[in-house]
C-alpha cells in the first residue's frame, strides 16, 4: 500500500498601500481575485504605510519588478493579469 503526503502551503501575501492613494482598494481586490481564481491557499494582510503606490509582498518576495510598468509616468501599474501572473509564477 503507498500512502501520499499532500503538504498545502499557505501563501503569505502582504499589501502595503495609503489610505491617500485609492488605488488600495483595486490592489486589494485584484490580488484577492487572482488567489480565487487560482485556487491558492493565501493569507492576505493588509497594512496602510505612507508609500506613494500599492505594493504586494509574497512569501517575502516584492514583485513590484514582475508587474507591468506603465508607458509614462511613475509607479506600478496594477492589472488583473499582472497580478495573476504574479501569483501563478510563485504558486506554481
Amino acid at each position: 500500500m503507498t500512502y501520499s503526503i499532500i503538504e498545502v502551503i499557505t501563501m503569505e501575501i502582504a499589501l502595503f498601500y495609503s489610505k491617500e492613494n485609492s488605488d488600495h482598494l483595486k490592489a486589494a481586490n485584484l490580488v484577492k481575485k487572482a488567489v480565487k481564481n487560482l485556487g491558492i491557499s493565501a493569507t492576505i494582510t493588509e497594512r496602510d504605510v505612507q508609500m506613494p503606490d500599492p505594493q504586494i509582498i509574497v512569501n517575502g518576495f516584492d514583485f513590484r519588478t514582475l508587474l507591468e510598468k506603465p508607458r509614462s509616468g511613475s509607479g506600478t501599474k496594477l492589472s488583473y493579469d499582472s497580478v495573476l501572473k504574479a501569483l501563478e509564477s510563485t504558486a506554481w
